[in-house]
């Protein structure tokens, strides 16, 4: 007998992942969250991904949803647990500032993996990220080496740390799924969370909205000037993909590989993402520039937010899948300026914007 114990079950990721894995086993499901939301954010992706409103009620027999911490919800099924997928959530206070260079929480991780242990869990899976590898551009294998020193954010140097912490509790089969940047869903192009792709959009909508406030409509006749490189790629995968691989590969019996690629095989230019933004905004297309500079100071607060996302937005590395080749099938996807804009409309803060 199986049971998954979904922790961060509210993120972009682990939303998803309960669905799949609802969709694909006839296991028991728990789902559990910091939040008292857990019920209506996994109603609202059922919706937004296409299982209907009635798939939560379908299932009730075997999902258990909790807003109680991760290590009591083990102790409270100990027996019904075998595999947990822990979907790390950053450190967010009401002082923190926009952008992604928040640290994931180690002390909760250390916690669970002790609570998994105890629980005797059969395998620990941790949802990363593959911008784990800093500054490195070029390719990253699924068996390089971290290192702390390549880093750009906090968030990059904790997240090292986390992969060792699991990697270290080898009483649990541990295995860590690094993601490419999570965008939403392949056909719909909804998402229930959120992810740098949707940190960039809700950024530029800001940036906009700010410019508005102080000189009405110039966004959209002069050109922003933006300190990133159109050309460097972003490797951007749809949230029913990841899950549906991420599950495919953790069901082949025997997979003894500790670190997975979940990434895509078709890489996105990142001035592909950022044309598909303006235009969602009707803002004129950005100049591409080394340094950002403007009386209002608004461009200088994107770029620094932008930065924050480290890796994501500058390294334009590529995340070889060796696993799923050599198992499976490489997740492949072709990321169009069709795809994209409509990710761009369905999101929400350029959807304010557009209002």
């Amino acid at each position: 007998m199986t049971g998954y114990l979904v922790s961060g079950a509210t993120e972009l990721a682990g939303a998803a992942l309960v669905l799949e894995l609802l969709d694909r086993t006839e296991d028991a499901v728990y789902a559990t969250a910091p939040t008292a939301q857990v019920e209506e954010i996994l109603h609202n992706a059922a919706i937004a991904y296409g299982h209907g409103p009635d798939f939560l009620n379908q299932h009730a027999h075997r999902l258990h949803i909790r807003d109680a911490s991760p290590e009591s919800v083990l102790a409270d099924a100990a027996g019904a647990i075998t595999e947990v997928w822990h979907c790390p959530q950053p450190i967010r206070t009401e002082d923190s500032p926009p952008g992604g260079d928040n640290p994931v929480d180690l002390l909760a991780a250390q916690q669970l993996l002790a609570a998994a242990e105890s629980a005797q869990v059969r395998r620990f899976n941790l949802f990363g990220t593959a911008y784990v590898s800093g500054s490195r551009g070029g390719t990253v294998e699924e068996s390089d080496s971290l290192d702390p020193h390549l880093a750009l954010t906090e968030f990059e140097r904790s997240s090292i740390q986390l992969e060792q912490l699991v990697a270290q509790a080898r009483t649990l089969a541990p295995r860590v799924w690094r993601t490419g940047v999570v965008v939403g869903h392949s056909r719909t192009h909804a998402a229930v969370g959120t992810s740098p792709f949707y940190g960039l959009l809700d950024a530029l909508a800001r940036t906009k909205g700010a410019v508005h406030a102080l000189v009405g409509d110039l966004m959209t006749m002069r050109a922003m000037a933006i300190a990133l490189d159109a050309d460097v790629t972003v490797d951007l995968v749809p949230v029913d993909l990841l899950v549906r691989q991420a599950v495919t590969l953790s069901l082949i019996p025997n997979l003894d590989t500790p670190t997975v690629h979940v990434t895509n095989q078709s890489p996105t230019a990142l001035g592909q993402v950022l044309t598909a933004a303006f235009t969602a905004l009707g803002m004129a297309q950005p100049d591409y520039v080394s340094s950002t500079g403007s009386c209002l100071g608004i461009e200088e607060q994107f770029d620094a937010e932008i930065h924050s996302y480290g890796a994501t937005f500058t390294a334009g590395a590529r995340f070889q899948q060796a696993t799923a080749a050599r198992v499976h099938t490489p997740l492949e996807f072709a990321v169009t300026s069709e795809f994209l804009g409509a990710l761009a409309r369905t999101s929400a803060p350029l959807a304010v914007q557009r209002g």
